[in-house]
């Protein structure tokens, strides 16, 4: 490997720490290129080299974590939607999901919170009206019980607000693991507790 090459890939490792830097604090659309490379220690020609434009550098931060999202909202739908719920564990999805909100914290933040002005500005709308229609699902299909389309979107604004706020916050995993505990349980109970209240009132 020759000197070149190990500095090419110094550089794209300063360059997504500085990226990531940016635009976690500022967001996508108010993120300068020019700031990011001063972070990194790079100057602007090696940032082209590696990544075409702010697009492609912001993509190479948010992309794996898109990429496993899309696989496991993909399996929930199969699972809840087409099949019904026979073969949903909730509670191992519940175990799986909150453990991935907290190995992909930054991820999930810079597509949920930063992303203006890129081509996922729109990411949270339809994480929002997937999660929406796939509560209103379970509910009809698992808890037999028809929630009104309105109360649904509440519950989805909470917990979306929930998880934002837990992102947000600079915990060190332990402290996120405990609090994510405690925020899964309180939605589980109150979410369930919901489901027999609207069956009781028919």
């Amino acid at each position: 490997m020759t000197n070149e090459t190990r500095y090419d890939h110094r550089a794209v490792d300063d360059l997504l720490r500085a990226a990531k830097e940016h635009f976690l604090k500022s967001g996508y659309e108010k993120a300068s290129l020019r700031k990011i490379c001063a972070s990194a220690g790079v100057t602007t020609g090696a940032l082209y080299f590696s990544f075409a434009n702010k697009e492609a550098l912001f993509d190479a931060l948010v992309g794996p974590t898109l990429h496993k999202l899309d696989a496991i909202l993909d399996d929930v739908e199969v699972k809840v939607l087409k099949e019904g719920g026979k073969n949903f564990d909730t509670n191992a999805f519940n175990d799986f999901i909150f453990k991935f909100l907290i190995d992909n914290k930054d991820g999930i933040r810079l597509l949920m919170a930063r992303a203006e002005g890129s081509q996922y500005e729109d990411f949270a709308q339809k994480i929002h009206t997937h999660v929406e229609r796939l509560m209103a699902y379970f509910a009809r299909t698992v808890g037999g019980v028809e929630v009104d389309p309105a109360l649904v979107s509440i519950l989805s604004n909470m917990y979306f607000t929930a998880v934002s706020d837990l992102i947000s916050r600079d915990y060190d995993y332990d402290e996120m693991d405990r609090v994510a505990g405690a925020l899964r349980t309180c939605m589980e109970q109150g979410f369930y507790a919901m489901l027999e209240q609207q069956k009781e009132k028919g």
